[in-house]
């Protein structure tokens, strides 16, 4: 075994929320020892080889997460089963032999433990990002906007067709993301259900609906002046959303309304409809009830 390594720090660049960033050789990667809590690597390892972690290399495998401890120590937070893999040589390299370290800093073990615990919960959809990834170069799929370019669509995919990512779900629906990758979407406007909402209607009514996601996108303040009773559908949604957000409402029941919803207003815009606009005492729950008043989205697949 060799002795511990105590990586020096101080001179990361830093970065936003981090303590910095360092490229690191694999060798000086696989001399910081495991983080205490890490969970059965060599179970999760044996999975990992037969499902996210075969096939060529993905860029996403060279990111990884250290802590470091008031006391000089490093441990990893994560690629813990990627390391393994590399060192047997089961799981394809880095071309270039480096990874990517993000370093965070800890006060104590115990505030480490909160951050490998955070990052761990961060990384339970990691595989099907990088799975969507590989479809996208499979197709040859080239898309502008990152958390798009990256396969950080998976939970809104779920949510329209009920399954992860697949080749067979995906090709059919590539000119739906291409359509809405032309607007730039950002990420902060897009979670989910409108994501989800945006990719449908898209698939079913084609580069009719950019107007609509590209005004949507843009709005920096759904605020609606005291009087106003009708605005934009795309006004309407921003409205809505921006009260779920101030709430901090999200999860697996509120998405498929904000799904509900947004599609619902897209056809309005389509048909030149405006909608009637919050009062300015509304709550969450009467927003809930406009949700629940709209019919679901069709499905994309056709089943």
């Amino acid at each position: 075994m060799p002795a511990k390594r105590i990586i020096d720090v101080r001179s990361s660049r830093p970065v936003p929320t981090l303590t910095g960033t360092k490229t690191m050789s694999l060798t000086d990667w696989y001399q910081i020892p495991d983080f205490f809590a890490q969970r059965d690597t060599e179970k999760r390892y044996q999975k990992a080889i037969k499902n996210h972690l075969s096939g060529p290399f993905l860029p996403t495998w060279a990111i990884v997460h250290a802590v470091a401890l008031p006391d000089g120590s490093v441990f990893k937070l994560d690629g813990h089963t990627r390391t393994l893999g590399w060192q047997q040589g089961t799981i394809a390299l880095p071309p270039n032999g480096e990874v990517t370290v993000h370093i965070h800093r800890a006060n104590s073990m115990e505030a480490a433990r909160v951050l490998a615990d955070s990052i761990d919960s961060a990384q339970s959809s990691k595989g099907a990002t990088d799975k969507v990834y590989g479809l996208y170069r499979e197709l040859g799929v080239h898309l502008q906007t990152p958390f798009l370019r990256s396969g950080g669509i998976t939970s809104a995919w779920k949510l329209l067709t009920g399954a992860p990512p697949t080749l067979k779900s995906l090709i059919p629906l590539v000119p739906a993301l291409q359509i809405i990758d032309q607007i730039s979407p950002r990420q902060r406007h897009f979670r989910t259900g409108i994501l989800a909402a945006a990719i449908a209607s898209a698939f079913t009514h084609g580069p009719y609906v950019q107007p609509f996601w590209s005004a949507y996108n843009q709005i920096a303040d759904p605020k609606i002046g005291p009087g106003v009773r009708k605005i934009t559908p795309y006004q309407a949604l921003a409205q809505q959303i921006h009260l779920i957000f101030l709430v901090r409402m999200r999860g697996a029941a509120i998405e498929p309304l904000i799904a509900n919803f947004a599609y619902a207003m897209v056809l309005l815009d389509l048909e030149g409809k405006k909608y009637p606009a919050l009062k300015q005492n509304a709550t969450v729950d009467q927003v809930i009830l406009d949700f629940e008043k709209m019919p679901p989205m069709p499905s994309v697949l056709g089943d």
